[in-house]
């Protein structure tokens, strides 16, 4: 089986050879090719396996285990492990608005050292558990990111939808005294874009514009018109939340990545932000759409910012704490 399962893995990421240790995201996998080995699994072994369960199971040696276990349901759960087993302080990605974090994968391949996991909504898994305000839903993810990490400095970050929710836990740690190292934002506006205030309903999505625009070239494009309704309504769901939830102030600075195209709306340019941000808002424009922005391209060039600005403040705390370590002439 093993044999096997390292013969599908290697087809799936385009190399010779796979080991049973190798994780797939570590060696080149992201959310599409994840799509691409689930298939190839079900035809091989009849398994239904879903892209979540792979990301608890990413190296050949743990999906034999599931296999031999019968142990593949296929729950959504709020925390998605992405990379659990880094040896530097996580990062956290909250979901877009369609409800799952599958398309963060990528950032296991370019981000070397840290845990990443993904939040996503408990709606995916139970359509009655629509959160009431995009402030429940921060505290909710908040409980769940404490139980990986209970104390900072913590690093969020999060694209459309989820750029809005990462900052709202991000004020909440800041208000709580932690330290947040990285707040990263992907193309993402207060009030979803909207003007503050607003009162009107935004129509739902039907589902050809749910498959154009937020299934289509992404590993969810497979899925039926039954699970594409649920994921529209999910997504429908979460939009009204950010047009009607009022950002905190988060006191800090944060990395701003804005995609190409029309910007001409005063709502849709990162300077929306300066008013809920103390600190210095950081841009950089990715050449991509707003809905391209995750694809493998653009994600590397996302990651590189991320790595440098992880590296430089892990290297500037570690010369504070070797200056406290020194003794003073006076001691």
């Amino acid at each position: 089986m093993e044999e096997f399962l390292c013969g599908l893995f290697a087809e799936a990421v385009g190399l010779d050879h796979v080991g049973v240790d190798d994780d797939f995201f570590d060696i080149g996998g992201h959310s599409l090719l994840a799509a691409r080995l689930v298939s190839s699994i079900k035809a091989s072994f009849g398994v239904e396996l879903s892209i979540s369960r792979l990301f608890q199971a990413p190296t050949v040696a743990q999906m034999s285990d599931l296999f031999n276990t019968g142990e593949v349901s296929n729950n959504e759960d709020v925390l998605l492990p992405i990379r659990a087993n880094g040896d530097r302080p996580p990062i956290f990605f909250v979901h877009p608005g369609i409800g799952l974090s599958w398309c963060y994968a990528g950032f296991a391949r370019w981000l070397r050292g840290p845990a990443i996991y993904g939040l996503q909504a408990r709606a995916v898994s139970d359509a009655d558990l629509l959160a009431p305000t995009l402030t429940d839903m921060a505290l909710d993810y908040l409980s769940r990111l404490r139980e990986v990490q209970p104390a900072g400095p913590y690093r969020l970050a999060g694209w459309s939808f989820g750029g809005n929710v990462a900052h709202t836990i991000a004020a909440m740690l800041g208000e709580a005294g932690e330290q947040i190292d990285l707040l990263a934002l992907i193309d993402c506006y207060p009030y979803a874009g909207g003007e503050p205030g607003s009162t009107a309903e935004e129509p739902a999505p039907d589902l050809e514009t749910v498959r154009r625009l937020h299934l289509d070239g992404t590993a969810l494009s497979q899925v039926d018109d039954g699970r594409a309704a649920e994921l529209a309504t999910v997504l429908g769901h979460n939009t009204r939340l950010a047009v009607k939830h009022d950002p905190p102030l988060f006191d800090g600075d944060v990395l701003f990545f804005s995609a190409t195209g029309d910007r001409d709306i005063p709502e849709l340019k990162p300077t929306a932000w300066r008013r809920f941000v103390t600190g210095s808002l950081h841009l950089h424009v990715i050449a991509a759409q707003h809905h391209e922005m995750l694809r493998p391209e653009p994600l590397g060039r996302i990651a590189e910012v991320f790595a440098e600005k992880i590296e430089r403040t892990s290297r500037d705390r570690d010369v504070r704490q070797s200056r406290r370590g020194v003794p003073n002439a006076g001691e």
